[in-house]
């Protein structure tokens, strides 16, 4: 079976593509750790795709070649806009390779097989009784692997913190930074999420880390809105933050739509508010920030909105 799409194929040091790739030993690894998290069921790229392409079954991700707005942008078409995924990044070239060859072998469904989990380490502050003192920010450095293989990727956050934690990282031997500036001064340890498409390992630990006395900065968090895409002058939506002070200090919070070369006060008060004073156009997006009298943190929203007269 001949290709439908055209890929310039790189050569590397990478393992060798399968001369007959399957969904369940192969594929499925890759779309569920790139893909599923907007072509799954109900997700937004689900519904906006043509035929509804779905990347968590077989008999949905077999179609992948007969999508048109999808294959190309997976596979690297030259001049297709929007490739994907969008995050972490286009896929690398021996995953795209692997896509490609599975639809020239007709789609093999193949077997589930045994799955090796993501390997977590963290190398600093390792996992033995050494305190490590951290200020405001904590260098962590991590080694992340997979036997299989497989793509994958970790989250690391504060043990007992219920704040966000990082965004995705990918595997590989890495080093993120990680702020403790709002942590309360005591001794924690991190903990770290590793995934690989099929099997999540949680509650991976770290070695003790120390804040030491020191005023804590505030935290802060927006929360709404976060949508839709659209604001129209005169429509009513709903204003949420979350702020707090690990010190118990009281917290000043600031409102503010953030435009291009624009910054609109809004009233610090939680609830709807009806939109007015932006003017039309896009890139709008809404910062809070607190203070505690010494120190401040912000936070903005997660997209950018187009405001309509």
């Amino acid at each position: 079976m001949t290709s439908r799409f055209a890929l310039v194929m790189t050569v590397g040091c990478g393992p060798a593509v399968p001369e007959s790739p399957a969904y369940y030993d192969d594929v499925r690894p890759i779309l569920l750790a790139n893909c599923v998290r907007c072509h799954g069921p109900g997700t937004p790229g689900h519904r906006r795709a043509r035929g509804a392409w779905r990347a968590d079954t077989w008999d949905a991700a077999q179609g992948l070649a007969g999508v048109s707005e999808v294959a190309p942008a997976i596979t690297g078409v030259a001049g297709i806009e929007g490739r994907m995924p969008k995050e972490p990044g286009p896929l690398p070239d021996f995953q795209r390779d692997l896509l490609l060859a599975w639809a020239d072998a007709g789609w093999p469904r193949g077997d589930r097989f045994r799955n090796e989990a993501p390997v977590f380490e963290f190398l600093f502050p390792a996992a033995v009784e050494q305190v490590t003192e951290a200020d405001a920010t904590l260098e962590v450095e991590y080694l992340l692997t997979d036997d299989d293989g497989d793509a994958c990727f970790a989250k690391i956050g504060v043990e007992g913190q219920s704040d966000e934690a990082t965004a995705e990282l990918g595997g590989g031997r890495k080093t993120t930074p990680i702020d403790t500036s709002v942590l309360a001064t005591g001794a924690y340890r991190l903990v770290a999420t590793a995934r690989d498409g099929l099997t999540t390992v949680e509650g991976i630990p770290s070695g003790p880390f120390r804040v030491p006395a020191r005023n804590a900065a505030p935290r802060v968090r927006w929360v709404s809105p976060q949508g839709p895409a659209v604001l129209r002058t005169g429509d009513s939506i709903e204003i949420a933050w979350e702020a707090s002070d690990a010190d118990g200090d009281a917290v000043d919070v600031r409102v503010e739509a953030i435009g291009v070369g624009a910054a609109v006060a809004l009233p610090p008060v939680q609830g709807p508010w009806t939109i007015a004073g932006l003017s039309a156009g896009s890139g709008w997006s809404f910062r809070v920030t607190a203070s505690d009298g010494e120190l401040e943190r912000a936070d903005e929203s997660d997209r950018t909105f187009v405001v309509l007269e």
